[in-house]
């Protein structure tokens, strides 16, 4: 009969326990979903007064296809100065052979120029980045995709 006392006792003393864990765990529940709620109104308030950065102009792409015809080939080997969305990166130096140097000095096998009529070509290791306005003697500009121009500019 002891025996069975005792068995009852921490049977009922199991399950107080299990019912106090279950609540704690419910209020837990309870406390965090109200606060994600008010986290999400306050995010979407923040939202509602956020402004949109202006959208960049529009580069049109240059209409004359020969825009290098008058540039001579001996004319391109040189330094330059490389300057890319406005953030002038370093000196870049095309070589006779066609190849070149980039900001660093580095010369990769890569590292390849090439003019044609309608534009100046720096094949990168990235891939190739079409020079196709002439500014002015010496000063040539790419139109990225993202709206972004690259230019060089020749200094020697």
């Amino acid at each position: 009969m002891q025996n069975s006392r005792y068995r009852t006792f921490v049977l009922l003393a199991l399950i107080g326990g299990l019912l106090i864990l279950n609540t704690i765990a419910i209020l837990v529940i309870v406390l965090q979903r109200r606060e994600n709620t008010s986290l999400r109104a306050q995010l979407t308030q923040q939202q509602t007064g956020f402004q949109r950065p202006p959208a960049r102009a529009h580069i049109e792409p240059p209409t004359d296809p020969n825009a290098f015809a008058n540039v001579a080939e001996s004319a391109i080997p040189g330094r330059y100065t490389w300057t890319k969305s406005g953030e002038e990166k370093g000196v870049v130096t095309l070589n006779a052979d066609h190849s070149f140097a980039n900001e660093k000095g580095e010369k990769f096998k890569a590292y390849q120029w090439d003019l044609a009529a309608d534009a100046l070509t720096l094949i990168w290791q990235r891939g190739p980045v079409r020079f196709t306005v002439v500014e002015a003697a010496g000063i040539y500009v790419a139109l990225r995709r993202d709206g972004q121009t690259e230019r060089l500019e020749k200094v020697q």
